[in-house]
């Protein structure tokens, strides 16, 4: 089998996700095998998802500014308490990486762990939000790193041609 970019060379792996056939130079461009379309794709696909998560974030943020402000809000005056500020620093910070929480869980949340009586379908979903404002912190940056260094990759690829 020949590499579907080079013809005159012989292919040692295929893309993994459209299974083009790739020699040996095209197979090391990436940390897998990966065709330059399908690496691009990918790219596109992780800023698409980080947008849409940051997007969900900023809407949690809206929703909670406007719950302060219904139920009193938090009084702001030049006698803030450390915590306070805190407060209004990290809650912020947390529901824009919770969406990012609730997206790992759903990549490591087995499915056969769906299958629950009633009351569990009840508390999974305040369980599971609950967690992904803490898998958040850890995932949000994960997923940003990831797409920074896969968008690096292709750019040095695309430099080196």
């Amino acid at each position: 089998m020949k590499c579907y970019y080079h013809e005159n060379r012989e292919a040692v792996a295929t893309c993994n996700v459209c299974g083009k056939a790739l020699c040996p130079e095209c197979a090391d461009k990436y940390n897998v095998p990966l065709c330059g379309n399908c690496a691009s794709t990918e790219v596109t696909e992780e800023k698409n998802r980080i947008k849409r998560n940051m997007m969900i974030g900023g809407g949690l943020i809206v929703a909670f500014i406007v719950w302060n402000i219904i139920m009193g809000g938090i009084p702001i005056s030049s006698s803030m308490s450390i915590g306070t500020i805190l407060e209004l620093i990290s809650v912020p910070f947390i529901l824009v990486c919770a969406p990012f929480g609730w997206g790992a869980l759903n990549r490591i949340t087995a499915n056969t762990f769906m299958i629950l009586p009633l009351i569990g379908w009840l508390l999974y979903p305040i369980v599971k939000a609950m967690l992904s404002l803490y898998v958040g912190l850890v995932a949000a940056p994960v997923a940003v790193i990831k797409y920074l260094k896969l968008k690096s990759n292709i750019e040095s690829v695309e430099m080196s041609r």
